[in-house]
């Protein structure tokens, strides 16, 4: 190392023509990459051109200057390892003690934020077996914006060559805040898939509208699949499936149903009134009210049932045209709530939807005797389509 006099030197992009077109002109130069970096191109009298780093020394004007490499010629170091190294010198690490493949600097990330922070991290398991199949081994430091392109072009179509934007948006999603954490965690310089959009993955995701039509509650009512009785209770309290089925005996108090923090997605416990038809749907083993399964399986069984002529258990199902899904009931549910003159501030308590603005902060009241009485009325309006 060599130490040399601070001194204003004015900031320019780098780039592989830029770096090609300096030239020596008799004086020794230094040129500063960007604002906020301490990496610097130095040009020798002789025209030499090699990556430095340039650190103030604390207690005063003077800064010590490491060279890094080359930038052309034998043993030249390519703009990328010369931003990595100068990131890894100006943290005080050596580069060999940053060497981490994807793989391991996923499993900090899961160790150290999504395992900490993430009530369910099953979806996140998901997409995390992806970047490591496609992406585990290669070097952290050397994943680019194309790597990270590339698997999620791959991802989204099936085997059977459908098209999956929804889950491909949901992956790169994912894998820019991994890479947004391994950045501020130190492990590399920047995201390099920040630039990365939806465009790269299918398109922008539409907003579903779907609610289910009479013919489609009365085929509904009458079912007999294994989670019927789940989908009923969606529909007459508008509830997620998450918030429901692992409802048990001892959350109902009187005539409620309260929902624990931990079970609804907004982290706000909640209650459901519990009126005598949706008493009669809780036929599940105890201490669970209703049949336990996951999201995932419940999904998978209106599919079944809505595209084959039996599902996995040999039921036949109504000859109705379908096309829903298990969150369509919730939406249904505020749609039959809106359709009965429901104020919008109860079918928000109702469907357990956080107020917005000064409301949120002022009004504490629960509207019990109003999300009671609307509840009664959306029973009665189902039971009125399914008789």
């Amino acid at each position: 190392m060599q130490t040399y006099q601070s001194d204003k030197r004015t900031p320019t992009p780098f780039n592989a023509l830029m770096i090609a077109r300096l030239k020596g002109d008799g004086t020794d130069r230094w040129i500063r990459q960007g604002e906020q970096t301490g990496l610097y191109i130095r040009v020798r009298p002789s025209g030499e051109k090699y990556f430095a780093t340039r650190m103030k020394l604390p207690g005063g004007s003077r800064i010590v200057v490491s060279t890094l490499g080359p930038c052309d010629g034998p043993g030249a170091l390519t703009l990328r390892a010369a931003k990595l190294a100068a990131a890894d010198k100006l943290r005080g690490r050596s580069i060999s003690g940053s060497d981490l493949d994807v793989a391991q600097a996923m499993g900090q990330f899961f160790t150290e934020h999504v395992e900490l922070r993430w009530k369910d991290t099953r979806n996140a398991s998901v997409y995390r077996k992806v970047i490591e199949e496609k992406l585990g081994k290669r070097p952290l430091r050397e994943l680019d914006r194309g790597d990270v392109a590339a698997m999620v072009r791959a991802y989204r179509l099936t085997k059977s060559g459908d098209a999956r934007p929804v889950a491909a948006n949901r992956l790169l999603s994912f894998t820019k805040l991994f890479l947004s954490w391994c950045a501020e965690a130190g492990l590399i310089e920047d995201n390099p898939a920040a630039a990365l959009t939806t465009r790269i993955a299918g398109g922008d995701e539409q907003s579903r509208e779907r609610v289910l039509t009479d013919d489609e509650i009365r085929a509904l009512w009458v079912w007999n699949g294994p989670h019927t009785a789940l989908l009923r209770c969606l529909l007459l309290t508008g509830c997620r499936i998450s918030e429901l089925r692992q409802a048990t005996a001892k959350e109902i108090v009187g005539e409620r149903l309260h929902i624990p923090a931990g079970h609804a997605k907004n982290g706000k416990p909640h209650w459901v009134h519990v009126t005598p038809t949706m008493q009669a749907q809780f036929t599940g083993r105890a201490p669970t009210l209703l049949r336990y399964a996951s999201a995932t399986a419940v999904q998978a069984c209106v599919r079944r049932w809505q595209s084959s002529d039996k599902d996995a258990k040999g039921r036949r199902p109504p000859e109705t045209p379908f096309g829903w899904t298990p969150h369509d009931l919730r939406r249904t549910f505020a749609t039959i709530a809106a359709k009965l003159a429901t104020p919008p501030h109860i079918i928000r308590a109702l469907i357990n939807h956080v107020e917005d603005g000064s409301l949120a902060i002022y009004s504490r009241h629960d509207y019990a005797d109003e999300r009671i009485a609307a509840t009664k009325a959306i029973e009665a309006h189902v039971l009125g389509i399914v008789t």
